[in-house]
């Protein structure tokens, strides 16, 4: 039991650093460690399985990305939300944004 503990004491405390490296980036402007955490937001609530985080932190991230320029890690967003509604039988969705990647990356 005391493992199980330790892993969520973890994994909130990983959530948490990467909150307040978000904000920190933000704070100083640093565009290419903002860029940076939001996907791996995104992939820290895709563990969690939080539909609503998961959503948000990717969008921002390719939104932001696209935007800055920062491909890799516009792609990586995509790939996040693209996994995710797979995971949740939404192959549609799964396929458009595939199809809005592809498209980035032409």
């Amino acid at each position: 039991m005391q493992k199980l503990v330790n892993i969520h004491d973890a994994l909130q405390s990983r959530g948490r650093i990467l909150q307040m490296t978000l904000n920190e980036a933000r704070r100083q402007g640093n565009i290419e460690v903002e860029g940076m955490t939001l996907p791996r937001l995104a992939s820290f609530y895709y563990d969690q399985l939080d539909s609503d985080s998961i959503f948000i932190f990717g969008e921002e991230a390719i939104r932001f990305n696209r935007q800055h320029k920062q491909y890799e890690y516009m792609f990586s967003a995509f790939d996040i939300l693209i996994r995710y509604d797979d995971l949740q039988g939404r192959t549609i969705s799964a396929m458009r944004r595939a199809d809005e990647a592809l498209a980035e990356a032409r």
